[in-house]
Order: structure tokens, then sequence, then C-alpha cells
């Protein structure tokens, strides 16, 4: 079988962003079979899907900054699915609502 030829940072993309070094120490040790990175071995930019991934936001507060006035004034929904398992109606989704007045 002939060997799997790709940049650095492509391997980095097939390989789920796994860090460079671990890349490296892959091709390196012939961990992998069949893998040969071309060109420079070094990276010469940032990733932006892992700058990306690493960024942080400021937590969901545990409690809202505006109570609600009345019984159903604001209903919250989600969606979730599909499910592995089906119910025995045949659905794989599901639909939760919470009433924002007591919740």
């Amino acid at each position: 079988m002939t060997a799997s030829k790709a940049s650095l940072e492509t391997w980095h993309w097939r390989l789920r962003h796994v860090n460079i070094d671990s890349v490296l120490k892959l091709s390196q040790k012939d961990m992998v079979s069949r893998m040969e990175i071309t060109g420079p071995m070094t990276h010469n930019g940032v990733c932006k899907a892992c700058l990306e991934g690493k960024q942080h936001r400021e937590p969901i507060p545990q409690k809202s900054m505006v109570e609600d006035p009345r019984i159903l004034h604001w209903t919250y929904s989600d969606v979730c699915g599909p499910m592995q398992t089906q119910a025995w109606t045949g659905h794989s989704y599901f639909v939760t609502y919470i009433n924002g007045y007591s919740h």
C-alpha cells in the first residue's frame, strides 16, 4: 500500500485538531501506518478552529435578571433528538417546556 501524503496542517485537521507536537510524534515514531507529512515540519500559523474552541464565554446566570410577572408570560422550550432509541410510538425526538414564572 502507498503512503498517505499530506501537509502537517492537513494531518492536524484529519486527526481532529490534535496538537502539532502529537501529530509530529505520530509520524516520526510510525504510530500511524502509511502516514507521511509533506512540506515543512513546523506549523506557520494558528488554526482558527482550535482558537475558537478555546475561547471562553461568561457563564449563564442561574437566576434570570428579569422576573416573569405572571404564569405563562414567558415559556421556554427545547427540542432534543434524534435519540438512538425510539419511543414505543416510533418517535425519536422530544420537546420540553418550562414556564418562566414557576420554574
